[in-house]
């Protein structure tokens, strides 16, 4: 799974496709219903940005408001692994409503870490009463650890290919510059 996802890294691919990818993987390898990669944004919500799942929707999509109890808010708060075995009670948050309409019954997540600070959450969900395995928290905090790296890889990659449009562009506008000095000038000594 972890090379499968590397070599999308490698050949360049898009980062939804790389993060589309992360979740497929991780929802097929631990027999989940659902799985998804969930980018934090620092201002008290989180977007969902690749997902899986092995019917349509039952992974949430767009962006949510972080409160409740639920895993995305949970890693968020904590940094660490977290997991919740039922959706019932009181909560009334955005991920927890959508968890319960598309029926999970339980859910683990692990933070993703990038650069030293929590990028965002790798989850599985589960639509059965029996919990995900106990020693699940733990191996997709592994797994987690990988997609940070290639997910610092991939913001690599396109930072490293903004930096270099921006320097063919400021060298095309030097060149340019150059070259209607060099006009201006000759111009204006025939003149």
């Amino acid at each position: 799974a972890l090379r499968r996802v590397a070599t999308l890294v490698a050949q360049g691919s898009p980062p939804a496709a790389v993060f589309a990818a992360i979740a497929e993987e991780v929802g097929r390898l631990f027999a989940a219903e659902a799985a998804g990669v969930v980018r934090y944004d620092g201002g008290g919500g989180a977007t969902a940005i690749g997902s899986w799942s092995d019917e349509d929707s039952r992974f949430w999509t767009g962006m949510a408001k972080l409160g409740g109890r639920n895993v995305t808010t949970l890693v968020y708060e904590t940094g660490r692994s977290a997991r919740v075995d039922s959706f019932g009670g009181d909560d009334s948050s955005d991920v927890t409503m959508f968890a319960r309409s598309a029926g999970l019954w339980s859910a683990v997540g692990a933070p993703i870490v990038v650069d030293g600070r929590i990028w965002g959450a790798l989850q599985v969900a589960s639509v059965h009463e029996a919990r995900l395995p106990p020693d699940t928290e733990a191996r997709l905090a592994n797994f987690a650890e990988l997609a940070a790296t290639a997910i610092a890889n991939a913001e690599a990659q396109a930072e490293l290919t903004t930096s270099r449009a921006r320097i063919v562009a400021s060298s095309d506008e030097t060149r340019r510059r150059i070259e209607r000095d060099l006009h201006d000038g000759a111009q204006q000594r025939l003149v």
